[in-house]
């Protein structure tokens, strides 16, 4: 008799188990988010905004909270409780302190939970942070420019509150920066300043900034980076030439090529070229008049150590700053293991 009892009860358990999968009734807890995102709009800068947002369980069994994880320092989350019984819910409010912000923000808060479907979930509140003077772009980045040839770039300059903070004056850190348009009206809303690389300025990576006095508490001094990489007439591609490791002595001379070609107005002629390590070898070969030249090196053979060498082209340039181009060459020969030995 408590055989048939016990394969009964067995037999009904296994019906109702398999009957609540075949209906897709959840079994277990089973977290579900209300509304997971939240846009808070557009809020000037030291805004805290706030949200609550509701978690739901889906399931048939309690769900657990086991922590919640802000993804920033800026934000903070705190729940209403952490065990939330079947088909209840919980608020979990966040709070999101703007300062120091602009431009859009997304900041995520995640979830984990005891549902083994969802270990983890994501909550996140964004939107557009407004400085009391923004700026587009942030920051200018000319790329690769050209010496001597005119490349502009516009700076848009915006207060969002234009009867207490206001632009009082721009200006360039650098003689090479050129300004116009900066002159400042006093109540405008909005300035466009044009900023222009000088004709004169140096070769190779360049860095300086435009500084904005302004009327704010909050930002009475904004800086604005800028960025360029200067290049001549003439420019040799690749812009070096590596050997990488190389076991040594060297059995045989090692050979590698660039090609320079000029972009100028005026035909180039090479005059000189000069190496700046004796054990390399250097050729230039003519492949267009005037216009395309091909460097040829060869490092001497039985060669072994650091190779850190400059091969310097002179072209007869007008300007003295372009009228050498210098192409490094690097290496590390050492001796083999075996010779080591």
């Amino acid at each position: 008799m408590r055989h048939i009892i016990s394969s009964s009860f067995y037999g009904l358990w296994t019906f109702v188990f398999f009957a609540n999968l075949a209906f897709g009734e959840p079994i277990g807890p089973k977290i579900s988010l209300i509304a997971p995102v939240y846009d808070f709009g557009r809020v000037t800068e030291g805004i805290v905004v706030e949200h609550d947002f509701v978690i739901r369980n889906d399931g048939d069994q309690p769900l657990q909270i086991l922590k919640v994880e802000p993804s920033c320092g800026c934000t903070v989350a705190k729940l209403a409780k952490d065990r939330i019984l079947p088909s209840e819910t919980t608020l979990l409010s966040v709070t999101f302190n703007t300062d120091g912000f602009w431009g859009n923000e997304i900041k995520v808060v995640r979830v984990y939970t005891d549902d083994l479907r969802q270990r983890s979930s994501e909550l996140a509140i964004q939107g557009v942070v407004e400085r009391e003077i923004s700026l587009n772009p942030p920051r200018l980045y000319f790329g690769r420019v050209s010496r001597g040839k005119a490349d502009s770039r516009q700076l848009s300059i915006v207060s969002s509150e234009p009867e207490t903070v206001q632009v009082t004056k721009v200006e360039s850190a650098s003689e090479f920066i050129v300004l116009s348009g900066h002159e400042v009206d006093k109540g405008a809303s909005k300035l466009q300043v044009g900023v222009r690389l000088a004709e004169n300025v140096p070769l190779g990576a360049f860095k300086s900034r435009l500084i904005l006095y302004t009327t704010s508490t909050k930002h009475p001094v904004i800086v604005v980076p800028v960025f360029a990489r200067v290049t001549g007439d003439i420019q040799s591609v690749p812009g070096e030439i590596s050997f990488g490791l190389r076991d040594g002595p060297l059995l045989e001379p090692l050979k590698g090529e660039t090609i320079l070609t000029n972009y100028g107005i005026a035909p180039r002629s090479v005059t000189s070229v000069t190496s700046s390590d004796p054990r390399i070898e250097a050729k230039v070969r003519v492949l267009e008049d005037g216009r395309k030249f091909a460097l040829d090196i060869a490092v001497a053979q039985s060669t072994e150590g650091t190779l850190n060498a400059k091969i310097n082209i002179e072209f007869d340039h007008t300007d003295a700053e372009q009228a050498v181009v210098s192409v490094p060459v690097y290496a590390i020969v050492s001796r083999r293991n075996s010779e080591a030995n």
